[in-house]
């Protein structure tokens, strides 16, 4: 089952360092859905466990996601939701949903967009991705 998350907040995915550029930006490949496994983007939402602020609830994040996935290097990308809705929107003419998935806390995906606007879609996030949207890893796997 799966729950919209508000527009007002703010979603994240880990970019391991073999999908970026050698000044720490996100390559698309980041972002892109994997051919025949994924029907949605997997992120993690990073107000899901009401920390009051950003840096306890991205450390809450990380401790999660390292229960599910090893992460050893990289740095995790942030992105509002309401933009990228707006942005994939006005520049791809789709209209995404960001959704939180129940499988495991602050799990969500970004879903809504084929394999056919993969490419179009990974290449625009990556775009979206500035400098100060890149956070380092608080948490490593064992």
């Amino acid at each position: 089952m799966t729950y919209a998350i508000k527009e007002d907040d703010h979603v994240t995915r880990h970019c391991s360092s073999l999908y970026m550029y050698d000044d720490k930006s996100p390559r698309p490949s980041a972002f892109q859905l994997r051919q025949g496994k994924d029907d949605f983007l997997s992120v993690n939402w990073i107000e899901y466990f009401g920390m009051s602020n950003f840096h306890d609830n991205m450390l809450m994040v990380q401790k999660e996601v390292v229960k599910h996935r090893t992460i050893r290097n990289g740095k995790y990308a942030i992105f509002n939701v309401g933009n990228v809705k707006k942005t994939i929107k006005e520049a791809v003419g789709i209209s995404l949903e960001i959704n939180r998935h129940d499988d495991y806390p602050s799990h969500a995906g970004i879903h809504g967009y084929s394999a056919a606007d993969n490419l179009m879609v990974a290449h625009k996030l990556a775009d979206m991705v500035g400098e100060e949207d890149m956070h380092d890893l608080l948490v490593r796997s064992a």
